[in-house]
């Protein structure tokens, strides 16, 4: 056989092989999801902004009288602590794919769902308290009505937002009015927190 028939050959039987393989062999899209930057940044950044004069302060008045190394630790430890707050904040990530949702938290705990638990998406607006703002909300839902993994529009735009249920390829299902939590509680109250589901008393 020449070199252009095997080659043939091969082709052939790889051709075969990839439609013979199920589809979980295959290579899968990753949607990876990152929360707002924003938020960090207006976390750290009002700290930082009052911690440095302060620092600087107390610098100059402990200096002439040689109490400057309590002042120097504390200062190391505050951006220590910041610094680790910011490692911590860029690792949250979520994952998302057709064969299911990983979320990665503040504290690095890994949460996956497969595809086969999930039956919708939950999207609405909801009231922050008493007052007339509200915050987006995503919840990756299952057959038995509750959330899987939970998007608020504090850390997540709507950008990310609107990859996961196209991703998952299930139906998304949208509220046009804004709910409030007391109504989302007696509703559907495994959609939220713990602490979301005490009604607060007034």
């Amino acid at each position: 056989m020449d070199v252009g028939g095997a080659r043939a050959v091969r082709a052939g039987a790889a051709s075969a092989l990839d439609t013979e393989l199920p589809a979980v062999h295959r290579p899968v899209r990753v949607q990876t999801l990152r929360p707002r930057s924003a938020v960090i940044r207006g976390i750290t950044t009002p700290i930082a902004g009052i911690g440095i004069p302060v620092v600087g302060v107390l610098l100059w008045t402990a200096l002439p009288e040689g109490d400057w190394v309590p002042v120097v630790v504390g200062a190391v430890l505050v951006a220590a602590l910041l610094a680790a707050v910011w490692i911590m904040f860029r690792r949250v990530a979520i994952w998302v794919d057709s064969t299911g949702i990983t979320e990665r938290g503040f504290f690095g705990v890994l949460r996956h769902a497969q595809r086969r638990d999930i039956d919708h998406v939950v999207r609405l607006d909801l009231y922050a308290g008493a007052t007339p703002d509200t915050t987006p909300q995503l919840f990756v839902v299952d057959r038995d009505g509750r959330a899987l993994v939970r998007m608020r529009g504090d850390f997540w735009d709507a950008a990310a937002m609107d990859r996961v249920a196209p991703t998952l390829e299930v139906p998304e299902h949208r509220h046009d009015e804004p709910v409030a939590i007391d109504d989302l509680r007696a509703a559907n109250p495994e959609l939220l927190y713990w602490f979301e589901k005490r009604p607060r008393r007034h």
